[in-house]
């Protein structure tokens, strides 16, 4: 699959990422000292122009999403503080430039369908509340600081818990109502959210129900991963899919009954540490360098 670097008004190939393959996208290069933040790229799934103000985002309605990232890299558990390291720090950064593209650049398959539109706008932030609470004693911060980024960007407030105070937490039960609650306006929802979530609040195993209910903070699996979409088929009785910090995770369509997503798409990140317009595509599930650019490949 073909990672295109985006700059406004032009498009450039940015290299092949082939995911699962022995291809230069599974291996990470040497750190670039030169980063910038300002390239924006994106694979695109249809050709529609989505840019904020164009003729076809004007005179059509968009589709709200909900996109859910796992926190991105942090220090070893047996760290203190347990943080995101310089790596996931700049991570962190390079969400706005990705999640803007999805919204702005060109248009998606998002209906399960082969009719393209453009995401909506991006209009709420959530994630694990990072400050101790009386459902998680030793809460983490890496999610909020994953997508503090992105909601200073927008000028969003992170909601950590929701509209009766529950904190969010890795545990936090999402039944029918708090999926409901996810976009602002349900069924004519204009506008997106965005979750930062952990790994054992995304999918745990039984080794992590067993430890958190140890320490005091209990898990409610199937997690926020399986919970969101109608079906989910990268998981059976014999196989456990682990959501890795180079995913990207979409969800369309949601059911105005039950709060499930009939559309799920996954994608897996690349990332470029190449300064200039063009150059190798890479991924990784823990990043140990600093990317200059960031992208996403389809799903496999």
């Amino acid at each position: 699959m073909m990672v295109h670097r985006f700059v406004r008004g032009s498009w450039f190939v940015g290299g092949l990422c082939f995911i699962g393959t022995t291809s230069a996208c599974s291996v990470e290069p040497a750190p670039d000292n030169n980063i910038s933040h300002n390239a924006q790229d994106l694979v695109s799934e249809g050709t529609l122009d989505c840019s904020a103000g164009s003729a076809y985002r004007e005179a059509n309605a968009c589709t709200p999403v909900v996109i859910v990232v796992r926190h991105a890299e942090d220090t070893s558990t047996e760290t203190v503080p347990h943080l995101l390291t310089t790596a996931g720090n700049n991570h962190a950064q390079l969400y706005i430039n990705l999640i803007d593209d999805y919204v702005f650049a060109k248009s998606h398959k998002l209906s399960g369908t082969t009719a393209e539109s453009c995401a909506c706008p991006v209009g709420r932030v959530l994630a694990i509340d990072p400050a101790q609470n009386t459902v998680n004693r030793f809460p983490s911060s890496n999610p909020y600081q994953t997508v503090l980024p992105l909601a200073r960007h927008l000028n969003l407030t992170i909601e950590v818990s929701d509209s009766a105070g529950v904190p969010y937490t890795g545990g936090y039960a999402w039944g029918t109502a708090a999926r409901l609650s996810l976009l602002t306006g349900g069924a004519r929802a204009t506008s997106s959210t965005v979750i930062g979530w952990d790994k054992q609040g995304l999918n745990p195993t039984d080794a992590d129900v067993t430890r958190a209910s140890m320490e005091g903070h209990p898990l409610s699996p199937p997690g926020l991963l399986l919970r969101l979409p109608s079906s989910f088929p990268y998981e059976s009785a014999t196989t456990h899919f682990t959501p890795e910090r180079n995913h990207f995770y979409v969800f369309a369509q949601q059911d105005a009954t039950d709060g499930k997503f009939a559309v799920f798409k996954y994608y897996h990140q690349c990332y470029s540490f190449n300064s200039s317009d063009s150059g190798s595509w890479f991924t990784t599930t823990f990043l140990e360098n600093s990317p200059t650019s960031i992208g996403v490949d389809s799903q496999p």
